[in-house]
């Protein structure tokens, strides 16, 4: 059984992740996403069907199918106790670790690889909410308060006492050093001979420029992406970071996404020189004109520049 998930644009504009199941939309966890995360972003819904996933690969595991066992009414069965305390001892282990255990592959103890804790966590509050969906929708109805009432109070006790024993990752900021900056700006100048990119004076405006808005502002790739012209104030020399969720001038199936909050950002005037040097390369190109972004991400290096 294969699980991959998709991005689809509706009619209205906006985007929606779907689970599916050996190349077919995956009923009870799409509808889950319809019903109940239509507001939230790609990523979350992403995240939401990443650990669904892993719940599906464990129950493969325990040879459970959940959704027979909620159908099989008036005599509905729902998880036991045992089956969430199994879970739980697994919640913290990588995909790839569970995937082995799936095939039976044989594993040093060292290799079971596992995830932060937040993260295992954040499966089980994942895993909590739909189950309680698919109870509700799919089990005994004069059951189904009390075993909603008990799977909650069951999933936050077990998270409250395994947390201690899932790993602590410890993030360490990650930056380039003073010398490391020097050595990416000065080569990926579009003057540069160490420039990698080909003699084409737009390719490397434009490849400059992305470094450049990345270093400057602290932006994310995803803003970056979402830069509009008009978002661009050349008088007082700030770029506004705004979020646009289901932008119907957006082309691109998937969305880039912005994750802080908006804002406006000071502009140096050297900064907005290589801005102004790059539009007037890009007000060149046909493709341009289709979409208002500074920067769209294609797969043809030339189109939209």
């Amino acid at each position: 059984m294969t699980f991959s998930i998709k991005e689809i644009r509706l009619v209205d504009g906006s985007r929606m992740k779907l689970l599916l199941k050996n190349c077919v939309p995956d009923y009870w966890p799409s509808l889950y996403v319809l019903t109940n995360m239509r507001n939230r972003s790609p990523n979350t819904q992403q995240r939401f069907l990443s650990d669904i996933i892993f719940f599906f690969t464990w129950l493969d595991i325990e040879k459970i199918n959940i959704e027979h066992r909620l159908k099989n009414r008036p005599n509905s069965q729902y998880l036991t106790d045992v089956e969430l305390s199994k879970f739980v001892r697994k919640v913290n282990f990588t995909k790839f670790t569970l995937d082995k255990l799936l095939y039976k592959s044989s594993l040093h103890p060292t290799a079971y690889r596992q995830v932060s804790a937040s993260h295992a966590e954040s499966r089980m509050i994942t895993v909590k909410n739909y189950l309680c969906f698919i109870y509700e929708n799919l089990g005994q109805v004069d059951e189904n308060n009390y075993q909603i009432s008990n799977l909650i109070k069951r999933i936050n006790l077990n998270i409250k006492i395994s947390k201690p024993t899932w790993k602590r990752k410890l993030i360490q900021p990650k930056r380039l050093n003073s010398e490391q900056e020097y050595v990416l700006l000065t080569s990926l100048h579009p003057d540069s001979d160490n420039n990698p990119w080909p003699k084409s004076e737009i390719y490397r405006v434009r490849n400059f420029l992305v470094i450049l808005l990345l270093f400057d502002l602290g932006i994310r790739r995803g803003e970056l992406l979402g830069i509009k012209l008009s978002d661009i104030d050349f008088r007082k020399n700030r770029v506004q970071i705004i979020h646009r969720p289901n932008d119907p001038d957006d082309p691109r199936l998937i969305e880039p996404l912005i994750k802080t909050n908006e804002r406006s950002l000071p502009v140096s005037e050297a900064l907005m020189a290589i801005i102004n040097l790059y539009i007037n390369y890009r007000g060149c190109y046909k493709h341009s004109k289709k979409h208002p972004y500074l920067r769209k991400h294609c797969t043809n290096p030339a189109v939209g520049a």
